[in-house]
């Protein structure tokens, strides 16, 4: 639900035309799975963001959960998290093309 309202409170605002749910974390970051999951590129959106500002973000099957801290560094938000952005940082992520934010529609 704080998702849908921040979402909604952002894409009211006419006055941007590119935002970030959380100032300076991607909405969404996309990561390569294998085994025991079926191999292939995962998306994980922007799902909230702690007291610390660490933003947590989840995959649509809810399997999938990852935290992205202040200092930029991805880890496992859950023993079945596998993939290849755990152990990144955001800059090597944004280097790679792998983050991405909505882009708000006037």
């Amino acid at each position: 639900m704080r998702r849908f309202l921040t979402i909604f409170a952002l894409c009211s605002a006419s006055q941007f035309s590119f935002a970030d749910v959380f100032e300076g974390f991607p909405d969404i970051i996309v990561c390569e799975v294998g085994q025991p999951y079926r191999p292939g590129a995962l998306t994980l959106s922007v799902e909230y963001q702690n007291e610390n500002k660490s933003v947590y973000y989840r995959s649509s099957d809810g399997k999938q959960f990852v935290k992205l801290d202040r200092k930029g560094l991805v880890s496992a938000a859950s023993k079945s998290t596998k993939n290849s952005c755990v152990g990144q940082t955001l800059s090597s992520l944004k280097a790679k093309g792998k983050t991405y934010s909505y882009t708000l529609i006037e």
